[in-house]
């Protein structure tokens, strides 16, 4: 499966896609097009016979079929992918745009639900991630993702003994670096930063490296599946997560712990993050 991340390169502006997702309600506002919802629903039938006319002897035919089999959306994709096997090249090449524009059409509308949240706050983040996975890769499924990270919190759980939420903060965080950074050995993917893969988390939790935003919101996601108070961090250069107990915890009381996920999961107070801030706005090599 790693193999098929392999070939994908990307420009400098992929590296910034997943941050995106932190503003995903204002940012889905600026789409220019809105995708089109599925047209009504048709026969079976008359799908596999829209598929024929992919082959057939009048190019006017063969156009009016794809564009309508694109509106029709969703129940067109499986007829289509058989088309995929066609001997003849042109069909196949119908059949590919097809399939790219439903699911471009299916992502973009999904995106837009994303974003109704009046505010940030209420945003599925998770869900978020996995829109991006599937720009990455069309068959990314949210299945996968949410039992591997089920199964991350459960070993946390464990290495704590108690529920977290009660739990001494250092002890918490402690335990999440134990598993995500030293057993799991999650790391920054310095040699190939470029690759968008690194903005998917099925990539992510396959390979064990990532961007810092991706590492991160790993992170969170295993932590809000343990009710430990950690929050993002965007710094120049760098995101990374934060504990945050300002909402339980007076003032006086507050403990400053940082994890710079793109470092090994390195744990920082709030005065070591001042002296190491300076650094952060170098490239990776």
């Amino acid at each position: 499966m790693r193999r098929m991340y392999a070939p994908i390169r990307s420009r400098r502006t992929w590296r910034r896609a997943l941050a995106g997702l932190l503003v995903l309600a204002g940012a889905c506002s600026k789409f220019s097009a809105t995708a089109a919802e599925p047209a009504t629903a048709v026969s079976a039938e008359a799908i596999v016979a829209l598929v024929r006319q992919l082959d057939d002897d009048s190019f006017e035919v063969r156009r009016r079929a794809q564009r309508e089999l694109i509106e029709l959306g969703e129940p067109a994709v499986a007829p289509v992918r058989q088309a995929l096997a066609s001997p003849s090249a042109e069909v196949r090449a119908r059949a590919r745009e097809i399939v790219r524009q439903i699911e471009h059409q299916q992502l973009l509308r999904a995106f837009q639900r994303l974003a109704r949240p009046a505010d940030d706050r209420d945003v599925d983040l998770e869900a978020g991630l996995m829109l991006v996975a599937q720009i990455v890769d069309p068959d990314a499924r949210t299945a996968s993702v949410a039992a591997a990270l089920d199964a991350l919190a459960e070993r946390v759980r464990k290495r704590v003994g108690t529920p977290v939420k009660d739990a001494d903060p250092k002890v918490s965080v402690e335990a999440i670096r134990q598993v995500l950074f030293v057993e799991e050995a999650f790391d920054g993917n310095r040699q190939d930063y470029e690759n968008p893969a690194n903005s998917s988390i099925v990539y992510v939790l396959e390979t064990k490296r990532g961007l810092p935003i991706l590492l991160s919101q790993v992170v969170l996601a295993v932590a809000r599946r343990v009710d430990l108070p950690l929050a993002g961090l965007a710094l120049p250069g760098r995101f990374m997560v934060k504990y945050d107990d300002r909402r339980s915890v007076p003032a006086d009381q507050r403990i400053d712990l940082v994890i710079d996920p793109f470092e090994q999961g390195r744990v920082l107070t709030l005065r070591e993050l001042r002296e190491y801030l300076p650094d952060l706005s170098a490239e990776p090599e």
